[in-house]
């Protein structure tokens, strides 16, 4: 069994993927689709394999405060660890502004782990 995000089913809404804009494709290059996970498994002779939702989590957070709570930190997770120091920058600057100043930006994630 292997338990994790599929970033090309397009399902999943996620801060870092919003902010951090390059993090989504470069995850496609790093992990293959559930589907190429089936086939590949299939291939090798596994039986029996399937694609199913393990978990589905959703919470919203204002960056101000994942941002106290280290959730912002490079070392959060490895797709801001992979960031170049400029990718990084620009979107942790774009999580904090907002056109309206009496909007706080919420953090979202609506995530599926398969």
């Amino acid at each position: 069994m292997t338990v994790g995000l599929d970033p090309h089913a397009g399902l999943d809404k996620w801060w870092v993927y919003d902010y951090f804009p390059e993090t989504l494709e470069l995850d496609k290059e790093c992990y293959l689709s559930s589907g190429e996970i089936i086939k590949e498994m299939s291939q090798r002779g596994f039986v029996r394999c399937e694609a199913s939702e393990a978990q589905h989590v959703k919470a919203t957070m204002p960056a101000p405060l994942a941002g106290a709570e280290g959730l912002l930190d490079r070392s959060f997770t490895s797709q801001l660890a992979i960031l170049s120091k400029e990718e990084y920058e620009s979107g942790l600057g774009y999580t904090f502004h907002s056109r309206n100043f009496d909007e706080v930006r919420r953090l979202a994630r609506n995530r599926r782990f398969w």
